[in-house]
């Protein structure tokens, strides 16, 4: 019948797009993989060997204050280009992947011993809850979301649920 050829039409159509969609985004994540640093700048922290996530330049310091935040800064902006890949300090599980209010995108992955890293502001989120990486794995790509004014990687270093200064361990 004319309504199942035009029913047979549509389907194909959506099957179409959501694999050009796919692929877009397999390829925007190829493209973060390629550009994630190497790990280069290593720190140690509870004995246990960490690196640095992304290369570029500090623009916000650990305790710093600004307009755009009412508290004192509890983490490093490290600003890079927009889609650069992202790689955990360590090897790790993650416990959070999503959106969360004024970080944006986030990443948190438990390092153990008490030690956790965020990564927020992100464009892209390619490591899912229960995820165990490393830092040979692009766990997100560079982005501007949340509380950001413009693409950097904003990075905390938490140890037993505290922020602490993660220039004490990397980017010194």
């Amino acid at each position: 019948t004319k309504e199942s050829a035009v029913a047979s039409i549509n389907e194909v159509k959506v099957q179409k797009e959501t694999d050009y969609n796919n692929q877009k985004a397999e390829e925007a994540k190829q493209a973060a993989i390629a550009t994630t640093t190497q790990v280069a700048a290593t720190g140690k922290i509870a004995d246990m060997q960490i690196a640095i996530p992304v290369k570029g330049i500090i623009s916000s310091r650990y305790g710093s204050r600004s307009s755009r935040r009412s508290s004192a800064h509890t983490g490093l902006d490290i600003a890079t280009s927009q889609g650069t890949g992202i790689r955990p300090i360590a090897s790790g599980t993650v416990t959070y992947s999503g959106e969360k209010g004024t970080y944006g995108n986030l990443v948190i992955v438990n390092h153990g011993n008490g030690i956790e890293s965020y990564y927020a502001h992100c464009s892209k989120l390619y490591a899912n809850v229960g995820d165990t990486v490393d830092t040979n794995s692009t766990i997100a790509s560079v982005g501007s979301t949340g509380n950001s004014t413009g693409p950097h990687l904003h990075l905390e270093i938490r140890v037993n649920g505290s922020p602490v200064n993660p220039q004490q361990y990397l980017y010194k």
